[in-house]
């Protein structure tokens, strides 16, 4: 597996660093448990692992070969799927702060908006669902909908309590997703 670390990627854990230093080590737990449900996924699937880069906005794994959208939606899934029975695991164990943040992940990955896991799994099933012009509309206009639902809360988020991530995240998923849909 070869490993891609973009100069961009280091932003993160010091922006969590600089917020709450008490965040580093369970969020890189979290994500690291998220992304191995992915790997995990990919190996049943014959696959395994080509890349794993890391950016500022987390993780992409490039699977060795390309996947069908029926073996894509279980491996969308996986993350999401390891992060919430991690979630549930450490409450119940008492760990509660790598509870919240394994489940504030499990729940934002699954949002609909691609490149997130949820947008991943929805175009997997709407390909494997819908005609071909509908497979590749649906879920770009789902996108924007969600996206644009998400920049609603962030905005509401930063006029009560401040903070940037969110409202930067969203911002830049809404672009992303308009583009896409323009793209069309």
């Amino acid at each position: 597996m070869r490993l891609r670390v973009a100069p961009s990627f280091w932003l993160l854990p010091a922006l969590v660093w600089a917020v709450a230093p008490s965040l580093l080590l369970p969020a890189l737990l979290a994500a690291l448990c998220h992304e191995l449900g992915h790997c995990a996924a990919l190996r049943l699937a014959g696959s395994g692992v080509a890349q794993l880069r890391l950016s500022a906005l987390g993780a992409e794994l490039t699977p060795r070969r390309a996947l069908s959208y029926a073996a894509e939606l279980p491996v969308s899934l996986a993350g999401p799927a390891v992060s919430l029975l991690c979630a549930v695991l450490a409450a119940r164990w008492g760990f509660f702060l790598f509870a919240g943040l394994s489940l504030a992940l499990g729940v934002f990955n699954l949002l609909p908006i691609h490149p997130l896991d949820g947008g991943r799994a929805l175009r997997g099933l709407c390909a494997m669902l819908l005609p071909t012009l509908w497979a590749r509309r649906v879920p770009r206009w789902l996108a924007v909908a969600a996206s644009g639902a998400l920049l609603g809360f962030a905005l509401r988020v930063f006029s009560r309590l401040g903070g940037l991530s969110l409202l930067a995240l969203a911002l830049w998923l809404c672009a992303r997703s308009v583009r896409s849909l323009l793209e069309e």
